[in-house]
């Protein structure tokens, strides 16, 4: 039985094989486990999945993989030149990210623990690394250290410094092992059939707050957390504009509430973006992306004292400015003490209201299962554009409708069917029972679009009796929501 419960496997080891020589990986896994153990308090107590065998045909690997990773809590990335060459490597890595993205305690625990580990055992430069990778905390193993220059070597695991390297990573292994599992204890609350599950699992976006507010938001967060409620963020890390305003989006998505709390000042201004502070940003992304946003100052706060004028002009148009589709409340009258309070109640009431069916900047890819690799390369471009992307694959029928696509269909505005290694049959079989299922369901789907994927095809003209965009770019879709969604 695995540490965590609620998953079959702790983590899940992510490594080219190329890596493997002289058995490194697999005495690294053996090494990692026996220091684990004893930390977690016996033996066997972590349960953690490698592909030790090799897989036949592409599909069977993925099918195997793809697996393994939902049933894994944490992701152990074994980075070096040959991961970064392996295409595998790269869609283990994107499966998982696009899977702790869709659940709901997040893709990080008790604010800022990732659930994804950069194990480096080359010294690759963070600028280098790849997209899911960015803003996380790389773990040396290799023999660089004091040659910043140098790629290095992975460590010699009888080494000295193999095992001091060791026993940072099982550390923070320990730590996040620890913090998830009081997550997911907390998180376990009734559902209506009385059974223990997460449909009702509510989480909070603390939002980053000036010093003089560091204290207030750590008492919060912790009430909070003591009630059941998961908290998200902050954000930053990462401190670059763009990695921070990706993974701020991504975090207040996520969150049933987003919450943000000013006094006089601005905070710590954006690190490459210097006319630009963490906590204006973040209000104005939440503006945007937050399903329903909280902002809070003090009761006496008199913003004719403001002496930064950006910030005195920000605090006076979010309280008496033109909010349009800006969903948020901002309180003025309600004390420190009495906030968590406040928040609780408004999460109770988010709770009982109803739920949109769909979410205006997320996509469904349902791809063919040998169009896989063309669908993670769309996934990955979306991610980065701020849209949700999720990915279906499809077997030989097109004609099969399963539960976790009627699923994904409620969570989504537009569909992309990719046109690659199938037929054009295929394509307006699939297109047809979707469309059938939508309509029937009530599923807010608008636009359809056909992507046509390598390899290369034909001029084919599709007739429907509804729109559909064919489309040979993923260009004409970014451009759709970044109209606001609108086609």
């Amino acid at each position: 039985m695995s540490f965590l419960s609620d998953f079959e496997h702790d983590i899940f080891i992510s490594y080219a094989r190329v890596d493997n020589q002289k058995d490194w990986v697999t005495r690294f896994q053996d090494e990692l486990e026996n220091a684990l153990n004893p930390l977690l308090g016996k033996k066997g107590a972590v349960k953690i999945w490698r592909d030790t065998e090799q897989i036949d045909g592409e599909q069977v690997f993925d099918q195997t993989i793809r697996t393994a990773i939902e049933k894994s809590a944490l992701f152990l990335a074994l980075y070096s030149n040959g991961y970064q060459a392996s295409r595998f490597c790269k869609d283990e890595l994107t499966w998982f990210h696009q899977k702790i993205s869709n659940e709901p305690y997040g893709a990080k625990i008790d604010g800022d623990r990732s659930r994804i580990y950069n194990v480096l055992l080359r010294n690759i430069h963070h600028e280098d690394w790849l997209p899911e990778l960015k803003g996380i905390s790389g773990h040396s193993f290799h023999d660089a250290e004091e040659r910043e220059e140098d790629l290095g070597w992975p460590s010699a695991i009888d080494s000295e410094l193999f095992q001091e390297q060791l026993r940072e990573l099982a550390e923070a292994l320990f730590k996040m092992l620890s913090k998830f599992k009081d997550t997911l204890l907390a998180n376990r609350t009734p559902n209506h059939s009385g059974k223990a599950g997460h449909e009702e699992a509510l989480s909070v976006y603390f939002a980053e707050v000036t010093d003089p507010l560091r204290k207030m938001r750590k008492r919060v967060t912790s009430e909070l957390s003591q009630k059941g409620i998961t908290v998200l963020g902050p954000v930053p890390p990462p401190t670059k504009a763009v990695e921070h305003e990706r993974e701020a989006v991504a975090a207040i998505r996520r969150a049933t509430l987003s919450v943000h709390l000013f006094d006089d000042f601005t905070g710590k201004e954006i690190e490459d973006d210097t006319e630009h502070f963490y906590t204006h940003k973040q209000v104005e992304l939440a503006k945007t992306h937050a399903q329903a946003q909280i902002i809070w100052v003090p009761p006496g706060l008199d913003l004719k004292t403001i002496e930064d004028s950006s910030h005195k002009d920000l605090l006076n148009d979010l309280e008496h400015g033109v909010r349009g589709r800006a969903n948020y409340e901002f309180w003025r009258d309600i004390p420190p003490e009495g906030l968590t309070q406040n928040i609780l109640a408004k999460l109770k009431h988010l709770r009982e209201r109803p739920k949109p069916l769909a979410t205006t900047s997320a996509v469904l890819l349902d791809t063919f299962v040998d169009d896989q690799p063309y669908a993670l390369e769309q996934y990955r471009i979306l991610w980065q554009n701020n849209i949700q992307p999720y990915i279906n694959p499809q077997g030989n029928d097109p004609t099969q409708i399963d539960e976790s696509l009627k699923t994904r269909l409620k969570q989504v505005s537009s569909l992309i069917i990719l046109f690659g290694c199938v037929d054009e049959t295929w394509v307006r079989h699939r297109l047809a029972e979707i469309v059938k299922l939508s309509i029937a369901c009530d599923y807010p789907i608008d636009p359809f679009f056909i992507l046509l994927a390598p390899p290369a095809k034909k001029n084919t003209e599709f007739h429907f009796n509804f729109k559909v965009h064919v489309i040979d770019s993923i260009e004409p879709v970014l451009r759709h929501f970044a109209h606001g969604g609108r086609a």
